[in-house]
């Protein structure tokens, strides 16, 4: 049974919304660079970890999100173990996801299940992503 465990360290970010051009007057779509260059980033260190390839089965994938407290947070917002603040928690799941694909798992049709939290720590930020197959 396959199970990766991957630390990705920096602030985490949120799949940001795609954005649109045109060239030759036909339209472009495309990742913003914050996101294009995280989710390589991501890809990268998943790809370290997944050294008996891709899962190709149903998996489930859990998402830890770690902050640090908000500059000028009073004492109450720092002590709180919880990060109620952006980036939304589904736009975390949405870049981790993307960033696994082909990577961690086969394609992210695969993940029946999402456990995703953000958390306020002292600690240096980073994104922890566990995927392991159900079975």
């Amino acid at each position: 049974m396959k199970e990766y465990i991957v630390k990705i360290p920096g602030k985490p970010i949120g799949q940001a919304r795609p954005r649109m051009t045109t060239i030759s007057g036909k339209p472009r779509v495309y990742d913003p660079k914050k996101s294009s260059e995280w989710k390589k980033f991501a890809a990268k260190l998943m790809f370290l970890q997944a050294r008996d390839g891709p899962i190709d089965v149903a998996c489930a994938v859990v998402i830890r999100a770690y902050f640090n407290p908000p500059k000028g947070a009073n004492a109450d917002e720092r002590h709180s173990p919880w990060r109620a603040k952006k980036p939304d928690i589904d736009n975390i799941i949405k870049i981790v996801l993307d960033a696994g694909n082909g990577v961690l798992w086969k394609d992210d049709n695969l993940v029946v299940s999402v456990e995703a939290v953000k958390f306020q720590t002292a600690q240096p930020e980073s994104v922890t992503v566990i995927a392991q197959e159900i079975g």
